[in-house]
C-alpha cells in the first residue's frame, strides 16, 4: 500500500513568501512605467461662436492637460505669415483686452470662457499656444480661421408729409433699429441731383449734413426740416458713425414736395409818366403794383422801345405800399415810347406784368 507523505510546513511557507515577493516587485515596476493610454496635454478646441464687430462675444477654449498649463491666444487679419513658434514673437493681437494669457488650466479637461469685443468685421486667423507651468516649455499649438460679421441696422420707416410748407419748419418721423451705437444723419437736396449715395462720404459735395442724434436698438427720431423754395426734394438718411463712414448700417431715400400755389396776377398802374420832359434832365417816374390786395415782391422797370425791342433805362424796388419810384434821363430829342414793367422775385408766386406804353416828347 503506497502512502502519500505531506511536504514539511516550512517548505509551504517559503513558496508563499516567494510568490508574494514576486507580485510586489511586478507591481512596483508597473507603477514606475508610464501608461501608454494616458493622454499628453493638448488644446482640444477654441470656439469663437458667431462674433459681430463692436458687440461683446465669448470665446470658448477647451484644454485637456496632464499638468498645470497656461493658454495664449492671438488673432490677426488673414493673409499674413504663419503662426510663430511662441506668442511673444507672433504679430497678432492678444485676445481678451490685453490679458496675455487666457488663464491657468489645471490638470484634467477644462473649458474657459474669454469675453472680448472685436473692433472690425472680416475674416481672421487665430494662433494658440499651450505652455507648461513647470518647465515653461510650449507643449501644444492650435491655429485656424473664423469670421467676424458686421453689426446690423436698418431704417424701417419714414413718414413725410404729403405736401410740405415753404419757408417753414416741418417734422419727418424716422423709425428703425441698430445693434450698435450710431448717428442718424440726413441731407436734403433737389431731385434734379443724383440719387442718395450709399454712404455720406460719397455724397456730392460731402457737406450740408444734419444730425438727428444717437440711435441704438429700436429708435423713432424726428427730423426738423426747413425748405426755403418751392419744388421737389430728395431726403437722404443714413444710420452711420459719421459723415466719413464708408459702410453705414442703414440708408433711406424719400421725396419731399413743396408745391407752389397758383400764380397770382399782378397789375401795374402808372402813377406819373409825364407827356413831355427836357433832354438830359432827371425826371422821377412812379407806379403802383397790386395783386389781389397784397404787395408782390419784385422790382419795377422803366423800359424804352428802341430798334424793335424794349430796353431797360431805370429800375426800382416795390415799396411797402406797392409803389415803385424810379428816375429816368434821356439824352436825345424826339419822341420816345416808354412803359413800366413789374418783374417778380425768383420763385415768387406772382406773375410779371407791364403797363401800356405812353409816348413821351423829349425837348430842350
Amino acid at each position: 500500500m503506497k502512502m502519500e507523505v505531506a511536504p514539511p510546513a516550512n517548505r509551504v511557507k517559503g513558496r508563499v513568501l516567494v510568490s508574494f515577493t514576486r507580485l510586489f516587485a511586478i507591481a512596483c515596476v508597473a507603477a514606475l512605467v508610464p501608461s501608454s493610454a494616458s493622454a499628453a496635454s493638448s488644446i482640444a478646441s477654441i470656439d469663437f461662436g458667431a462674433p459681430k464687430a463692436e458687440i461683446a462675444s465669448i470665446v470658448k477654449a477647451r484644454v485637456v492637460a496632464d499638468e498645470s498649463t497656461l493658454l495664449y491666444i492671438k488673432t490677426r487679419a488673414t493673409g499674413g505669415p504663419a503662426c510663430a513658434p511662441t506668442p511673444q514673437t507672433d504679430p497678432g493681437v492678444t485676445v481678451g483686452w490685453g490679458v496675455f494669457d487666457a488663464g491657468e488650466f489645471l490638470v484634467g479637461d477644462n473649458t474657459r470662457d474669454i469675453v472680448t469685443t472685436w473692433s472690425e468685421a472680416g475674416p481672421r486667423v487665430y494662433c494658440a499656444w499651450l505652455r507648461s507651468r513647470a518647465s515653461s516649455a510650449f507643449i501644444a499649438t492650435l491655429n485656424g480661421t473664423f469670421t467676424i460679421a458686421s453689426p446690423t441696422g436698418a431704417i424701417s420707416g419714414v413718414v413725410v408729409p404729403a405736401t410740405a410748407p415753404r419757408d417753414q419748419t416741418f417734422a419727418v418721423r424716422v423709425t428703425g433699429s441698430s445693434e450698435v451705437s450710431r448717428r442718424l444723419l440726413w441731407r436734403i437736396r433737389p431731385v434734379g441731383e443724383p440719387p442718395c449715395a450709399v454712404s455720406p462720404v460719397l455724397e456730392p459735395g460731402n457737406a450740408g449734413f444734419e444730425d438727428a442724434g444717437t440711435v441704438l436698438g429700436s429708435f423713432s427720431n424726428q427730423l426738423l426740416v426747413h425748405i426755403s423754395d418751392y419744388g421737389r426734394y430728395r431726403l437722404c438718411i443714413w444710420v452711420a458713425s459719421s459723415t466719413s463712414d464708408t459702410a453705414p448700417l442703414g440708408l433711406n431715400e424719400s421725396q419731399v414736395w413743396v408745391p407752389a400755389p397758383a400764380s397770382v396776377r399782378t397789375v401795374v398802374t402808372i402813377g406819373s409818366l409825364p407827356a413831355r420832359i427836357h433832354i438830359r434832365k432827371f425826371v422821377q417816374v412812379s407806379a403802383i403794383v397790386t395783386a389781389k390786395g397784397s404787395i408782390p415782391r419784385g422790382v419795377c422797370q422803366v423800359q424804352r422801345f428802341v430798334a424793335g425791342r424794349w430796353e431797360i433805362i431805370a429800375r426800382g424796388g416795390v415799396g411797402s405800399l406797392g409803389k415803385c419810384t424810379m428816375t429816368i434821363r434821356i439824352g436825345r430829342l424826339g419822341r420816345e415810347q416808354l412803359r413800366i414793367a413789374f418783374v417778380p422775385k425768383s420763385a415768387s408766386i406772382y406773375r410779371g406784368s407791364r403797363s401800356a406804353f405812353s409816348t413821351v416828347t423829349v425837348a430842350r
